[in-house]
């Protein structure tokens, strides 16, 4: 896998949040990652402790 930036994964994580809320094919199509490493990157970020789940995805409660 190629290595990406920290700058490139910030932007795509903001775009995959609220208020944009872009596909994972959107970005992919417009930035040339692959929709498999966006998936894992988005699944990634959803597992950090402490943090909301977004992109992708709005914490319920309990």
């Amino acid at each position: 896998m190629r290595p990406y930036s920290e700058a490139v994964k910030a932007d795509v994580r903001r775009r995959m949040g609220p208020p944009h809320r872009q596909s994972v094919a959107q970005i992919a199509q417009e930035s040339g990652i692959h929709v498999i490493t966006l998936y894992k990157w988005r699944k990634a970020w959803r597992l950090q402790p402490g943090q909301p789940r977004s992109p992708g995805g709005a914490r319920h409660p309990p």
